[in-house]
């Protein structure tokens, strides 16, 4: 028995020589040793795994590596970091056009057989054991897939169209104002603090489900997760955003045919979807398709079908409609939540911002909610707003592609071969001072804004190189369908609140937590609010 063992251990230990000996001659070999960067990184992706795990802020991280090895880091055996502005259009705009990495390749996984009524096509993509993989288009790496998919959809996302939901929207802020009076400013209720980072997530859930099934969540109305899905949604990017640095470990872990080890799937969203589908289609048979032709203001799922009814035969069918749903409910509101979250975060630890800010509103005759065509005569809002989503993007991660045949130069002359993987990380590229001027550690909505010394025109270039260096919603073909629907409900969500209350930080002198898993969650917003014009409950007593 000692002999068995002690073959085996033998074994191991060739095997592990092996495989060191391996890296080291991989590392030797490689085009990529002139770029530097952490030690192991040129062995592993398992360190810059690791290091999202247990900081859950590798923004920082990669930010302190940048200026430690300059514009292009070592970030794994075969992945560069790039920190130039300027490459922005190349990786992402080039042609050939690059590919997305596999980092992104994570379908979704649907637990449970949808319902016997569940439309064509559904059950039928559904395996003996009740389960499929649905690829949405955020993990489709053929460019070509992606773009015939996103066709029949893409002019929904069109600012024209999108502002053709703002009669559904307004509802839900209304609700959200509603919400907060009665549970933190109304009688004994005054002064009751609370998380803005909470209540931001409510109201940019419930608008995305308002505007894209017709009906809320019902977090506002609730003042909770109701039914958990965002916790679940969280846990899921928690565990996704460490397991897209070593991708083939999803196929060992979750998406394994034995049992699944990791964080939930996000099943819920594409069971939620199908669900809502299936009703739609229940509610067409009883009511009648002209009742749709009849409603005053359509729904995204009101559109998608319309979309599949004026396809080809075989073109869209109803797995491509929750494909299509799936847009809005996997990367429609966490983005959106987060820059709420951040505007109002913000404007209260700057205090004088917040005052030019409440004067702007003040200025103008606004209707409630505060109407996206009233927030575009409204300068300083939007610069407080470009400033926000600069300054705090809502992904943390880079995005990646894969360097065409043939590779391409930096400006610093070192060449980048063909098939490395390249990414540029929104919040490394956000600080760079060339392009966005001085202190850009700091929130400072006026570099949006014409300064006195400036001629229109020497504006007008400097806020297009700003706009061409940020990388909030992505670049190029892939870059975000929803942008100017986040950017509509987040303008007249700030305008509104900023408008009609008063806000306070319980503990100015405390910071905000962070957690960096894909999307950049925050917490402890812990705020207190009033009217304005509202004398404080105190003050009042004394």
């Amino acid at each position: 028995m000692l002999g068995v063992l002690a073959l085996t251990f033998r074994f191991l230990l060739a095997g592990i020589a092996l495989i060191v000996l391996k890296k080291l001659v991989d590392h030797v070999r490689s085009p990529l040793r002139q770029f530097d960067g952490p030690f192991l990184a040129k062995f592993t992706d398992l360190w810059r795994l690791l290091d999202i795990k247990t900081t859950r802020r590798c923004d920082i991280t990669h930010n302190n590596l940048h200026k430690q090895y300059g514009p292009a880091v070592r970030m794994g055996p075969n992945c560069i970091s790039l920190a130039d502005p300027g490459l922005i259009k190349v990786v992402y705009t080039g042609r050939p056009r690059w590919k997305k990495s596999t980092m992104c390749t994570y379908p979704s996984l649907s637990p449970n057989k949808p319902p016997l009524t569940a439309p064509d096509n559904v059950n039928d993509a559904l395996g003996p054991d009740g389960k499929t993989r649905i690829t949405n288009l955020n993990s489709e790496t053929n460019e070509s897939a992606h773009d015939k998919t996103v066709a029949p959809i893409r002019s929904m996302y069109t600012m024209s169209n999108v502002k053709s939901f703002e009669p559904l929207i307004d509802p839900v802020i209304t609700r959200l104002c509603a919400a907060l009076e009665s549970r933190f400013i109304d009688g004994a209720n005054a002064g009751t603090s609370f998380d803005a980072a909470d209540w931001m997530n409510y109201a940019a859930w419930d608008i995305m489900s308002e505007i894209t099934f017709g009906k809320p969540f019902g977090f506002i109305d609730q003042g909770k997760d109701v039914g958990g899905f965002l916790a679940t949604s969280q846990r899921g990017l928690d565990y996704f955003a460490v397991i897209c640095q070593m991708p083939w470990l999803d196929l060992v872990l979750d998406k394994n045919p034995v049992k699944r080890i990791g964080a939930p799937s996000f099943s819920w969203a594409v069971e939620f979807s199908v669900g809502a589908l299936v009703e739609r289609y229940q509610q067409m048979a009883a009511d009648g398709e002209k009742k749709v032709e009849e409603k005053p203001v359509k729904d995204f799922l009101d559109k998608f079908l319309e979309a599949k009814a004026k396809a080809e035969p075989g073109t869209i069918d109803d797995m491509q409609v929750v494909n299509f749903l799936l847009v809005n409910v996997l990367a429609g509101s966490d983005t959106t939540a987060i820059t709420l979250g951040a505007a109002v975060y913000y404007l209260l630890k700057n205090p004088a911002v917040l005052k030019k800010l409440v004067r702007e509103l003040d200025e103008r005759e606004l209707s409630t909610p505060v109407s996206w065509t009233e927030t575009l005569e409204l300068p300083y809002l939007n610069a407080v707003m470009q400033e926000t989503m600069r300054i705090h993007g809502g992904v943390g991660l880079m995005l990646e592609r894969e360097v065409p045949a043939g590779g391409f130069s930096l400006p610093d002359g070192r060449f980048v071969p063909g098939g490395t993987v390249v990414g540029m990380n929104p919040w490394v590229v956000h600080m760079n001072e060339e392009y966005f001027g001085p202190n850009t550690e700091k929130f400072v909505p006026e570099r949006w804004m014409r300064r006195s010394e400036e001629t229109t025109e020497q504006f007008e270039a400097r806020e297009k190189k700003m706009k061409e260096a940020t990388l909030t919603f992505g670049h190029g073909s892939r870059i975000c369908l929803g942008r100017n629907l986040s950017r509509l409900e987040a303008n007249k969500v700030i305008a509104t609140l900023s408008k009609n209350y008063e806000w306070s930080l319980v503990q100015p002198e405390k910071d905000w937590k962070i957690r960096n898993s894909w999307f950049t969650y925050q917490s402890g917003i812990n705020v207190t609010v009033k009217k304005r014009g509202q004398k404080a409950e105190c003050d009042v007593a004394c």
